[in-house]
């Protein structure tokens, strides 16, 4: 799974930013970039704001074949307890 904190982290440190440079950007506190930074999930809008901050297309990072590795289980039929149209 993409960890999108550590890679918006890694993006900064690449193109030697801090911190409140990216807070500065977005309208935040400097303390909200730590937090996005361990952060596993993201909102979209903040992910845009970020990404034109960076000049970086953070949406890229997640592909078809990320999404949707283990998409087998949408081929299996319901079970009767995951079916809500089953009936009891």
């Amino acid at each position: 799974m993409i960890n999108i904190g550590q890679l918006i982290k890694e993006e900064m440190e690449r193109q030697g930013h801090k911190p409140k440079w990216l807070a500065d950007k977005i309208h935040c506190e400097r303390t909200n970039i730590y937090y996005i930074y361990r952060q596993k999930n993201i909102n979209t809008e903040l992910l845009t704001q970020i990404s034109r901050a960076l000049n970086h297309n953070f949406f890229s990072h997640f592909s078809d074949a990320e999404l949707f590795t283990d998409m087998s289980i949408l081929s299996q039929p319901p079970t009767q307890a995951e079916d809500p149209h089953a009936r009891v």
